[in-house]
């Protein structure tokens, strides 16, 4: 189930959450899916509040580098989660 979207220049951030999850492993999963030149898939956090600020960083990371007229990849974004 899709929590929130955004569109932010080339890339489509999403962050997803899967209730089902808490019938067999007794906890939600929250994944982050980054569309642009390709696809990425990061597995967040159990906790919303937590998959939320990396959905904000993604988002902020993404903004930051449109202002300053740089060019960033899938890549790139990966780097700046690590």
């Amino acid at each position: 189930m899709i929590i929130k979207q955004f569109q932010a220049g080339d890339f489509e951030i999403t962050l997803y959450e899967y209730p089902e999850n808490k019938k067999v492993m007794y906890r939600n999963v929250y994944t982050l899916g980054v569309r642009g030149k390709g696809t990425f898939i990061y597995e967040v956090s159990d906790e919303k509040s937590e998959a939320m600020q990396v959905y904000k960083k993604v988002i902020m990371y993404i903004k930051e580098s449109h202002f300053k007229n740089e060019e960033i990849t899938l890549n790139d974004i990966v780097e700046h989660l690590k």
